[in-house]
């Protein structure tokens, strides 16, 4: 599978039209975000680039990620709009269309004591299962699935 078709091909909506084929230097501009802060975001999360024009895809590709995950660390963790509960990056990245385990793995949660959470619950998921369709089977919405997730 060519990362490039990734959105197409998992979800029916990237968060930006064809975001993989972006630089960081047109995301920045789109987002209204210094570059070089985008830049520091991806290496919080260990991922580098030698090419400072690579696209989000050719960068992921370089990583061995996708490009949602890489779009997900870019988000700003808390806008500057708000009182600073609202995490971006659960509503931009599609959270409903990722799998538990990635979602874990994106925000650095245990997957183990996530499902033991969600156990404790009474919502049966599997690491692999995707939040959307776990959420809708208990009565959720996927943001209230990955607050269970994290403990909240």
């Amino acid at each position: 599978m060519r990362i490039k078709n990734y959105w197409e091909q998992k979800a029916s909506i990237a968060p930006i039209p064809h975001a993989e084929d972006l630089t960081l230097h047109e995301l920045a501009k789109l987002q209204e975000e210094n570059v070089e802060l985008l830049f520091e975001r991806l290496k919080e999360h260990n991922i580098y680039t030698s090419d400072r024009n690579a696209t989000l895809a050719d960068i992921a590709e370089e990583n061995k990620s996708k490009p949602y995950i890489l779009y997900a660390y870019l988000e700003s963790p808390k806008s500057s709009k708000n009182d600073g509960n609202y995490n971006r990056a659960i509503k931009g990245a599609g959270y409903g269309r990722m799998t538990i385990e990635e979602i874990c793995r994106i925000k650095e949660i245990n997957i183990k004591e996530s499902l033991y959470r969600l156990q404790n619950n009474n919502i049966s998921a599997d690491a692999k299962d995707n939040i959307r369709s776990v959420a809708i089977k208990h009565n959720l919405v996927p943001s209230e699935l990955v607050n269970l997730l994290e403990g909240k």
